[in-house]
């Protein structure tokens, strides 16, 4: 079966929006340059002896003393990564309305272009969670790989013609397990179910948006069985999101309360990676859903 326009052009501007992402963060990485100093909490003496471990899987002594230095000037060698990827990207999107699904030369040599900058993005990200261990390997960096793998699969299965996108089952897949992890977790601690942690977490955040100080304001007004039946509500969704694959209802059901959760985090705990990740990766989920009920 030959791939259509559609599913083609989706997962090509799915491409897009992940690259875009991916920018997004090297932005937002470049906001703590103060702290890649000498004296830095992220200085390189400080976490020499964990990348020296997480290099040992390199086989050759030159690639891993290479590695090393681009880890230790890692600023300085990201902007010009991401100075030619943006020139990349921009040159990709202006191209693609030359590009179908009819697999001519050039659909084939700018799908392979893309798997190399996807391989680049990989690994940028990887080396992001190596040197900045603490602050940048949360659960939105293990998404962002996640998807990014699950990407690459994509545009592989475009190459060969396949009419099925594996890649967007392997991130759906990743998808349900990380909500139903989490639930789990809450499910097994006593300070989420007697709706304690949400308390904890919206008093000691770090935040200072004007939704966060609003809640901090009105928390002392608000009674422990509230914020007990919230964390459960939290912990029932999260148990039951493969439901969402059941009825049409059911998804937007499901996708409207985990956009409305994500973004109640980013505005109240900062966590905006997590909401741009998580988004980012629910298309994946739709595809999986039509599939499903349409054959």
């Amino acid at each position: 079966m030959m791939i259509t326009n559609v599913i083609f052009n989706f997962t090509i501007y799915y491409f897009f929006a992940y690259a875009w992402l991916h920018l997004s963060l090297f932005f937002e990485l470049s906001k703590t340059t103060n702290n890649i100093t000498a004296n830095g909490p992220w200085a390189y003496q400080n976490t020499r002896s964990e990348i020296e471990n997480s290099l040992k899987w390199i086989p050759t002594k030159i690639l891993k003393l290479t590695l090393n230095d681009v880890l230790l000037h890692f600023i300085r060698f990201q902007k010009i990564f991401y100075g030619l990827i943006c020139i990349i990207i921009f040159l990709a999107i202006n191209s693609h309305h030359q590009i179908n699904s009819t697999f001519s030369n050039a659909t084939l040599v700018y799908l392979y272009g893309l798997i190399i900058l996807q391989f680049l993005f990989i690994f940028l990200h990887y080396v992001v969670c190596i040197r900045f261990r603490g602050l940048y390997n949360g659960g939105s960096d293990m998404m962002m790989m996640v998807i990014g793998i699950g990407q690459l699969i994509n545009l592989c299965c475009l190459i060969h013609g396949h009419h099925f996108m594996w890649g967007y089952l392997f991130i759906a897949v990743n998808l349900v397990i990380s909500y139903f992890k989490a639930g789990l977790v809450k499910a097994r601690s006593i300070d989420w179910i007697s709706g304690q942690a949400l308390v904890y977490f919206i008093e000691h955040t770090n935040s200072r948006s004007l939704l966060r100080s609003f809640v901090l304001l009105n928390t002392k007004n608000m009674s422990l069985f509230f914020w007990k039946c919230l964390s459960y509500s939290v912990i029932i969704i999260e148990l039951s999101m493969p439901l969402a694959l059941i009825s049409h209802s059911l998804f937007w059901f499901y996708a409207t309360w985990a956009f409305i959760f994500h973004l109640n985090n980013f505005l109240i705990f900062g966590l905006n990676r997590f909401f741009w990740t998580w988004v980012l990766a629910w298309p994946s989920f739709y595809y999986i859903f039509k599939v499903l009920h349409t054959y």
